[in-house]
């Protein structure tokens, strides 16, 4: 796992300069924004976590997910701002990567893990605080700990399995930023 942030990094890097990613970050999306940014990530996750259901399992890593905690926080958006889920429609891309998900054996997804929920420990705290909403999604219980566990679990052959979550998350960033 040395090397594995260091094999990311450029993508990660592209993420990260998107515009969307940007006002993300500096609390420049409006309710609704964000709302559609939540019902894509919710359909990632579910999908991610679903398949991972027994590796986290056998890992011990159940506080990691985020699929509960980011419907709390669309519910709480849904009850203050009464928006209707049925009225947004999942990116491409987010379908795009449930479909990916679904055709993984279950070993070839732990980089996604190591992408996404490492951005929401390390990324999500500064979201939380300029983001409209419970942000429950960005609140980890023994954060150290968790990321200790799958950094243990990581190795640098994941890299080009965490890329494709990266780009995954990419197209996304480009798909909403309108």
């Amino acid at each position: 796992m040395n090397n594995l942030r260091q094999l990311t990094l450029e993508a990660h890097t592209r993420a990260e300069r998107k515009s969307f990613a940007g006002k993300l970050v500096k609390g420049q999306l409006d309710a609704k924004n964000y709302y559609e940014y939540l019902l894509n990530q919710l359909a990632c996750y579910r999908s991610l976590e679903s398949k991972l259901n027994n590796w986290l399992k056998e890992n011990n890593l159940f506080k990691i997910v985020r699929t509960e905690k980011i419907v709390e926080d669309i519910s709480w958006m849904e009850t203050e701002y009464h928006f209707d889920r049925n009225s947004v429609r999942l990116q491409k891309s987010t379908r795009d990567y449930v479909d990916y998900v679904e055709s993984k054996p279950e070993e070839d997804l732990v980089p996604h893990l190591y992408v996404r929920h490492f951005g929401d420990m390390f990324g999500g705290a500064m979201i939380a605080k300029v983001s409209p909403g419970l942000c429950k999604y960005y609140e980890f219980e023994n954060k150290k700990e968790l990321i200790d566990q799958v950094r243990a679990l990581l190795t640098d052959a994941m890299a080009d399995e965490a890329n494709v979550c990266f780009d995954y998350a990419i197209k996304l960033f480009e798909e909403l930023d309108r």
